[in-house]
């Protein structure tokens, strides 16, 4: 794997985890 391509699946990953969190704070009472 390339660094880029390492780098932009670190970011991906970063976002996705973000995206969990938010859906967590959004539906947890």
């Amino acid at each position: 794997m390339t660094p880029a391509k390492q780098e932009t699946k670190l970011i991906h990953d970063k976002h996705l985890h973000e995206s969990c969190n938010v859906s967590q704070l959004r539906f947890e009472p």
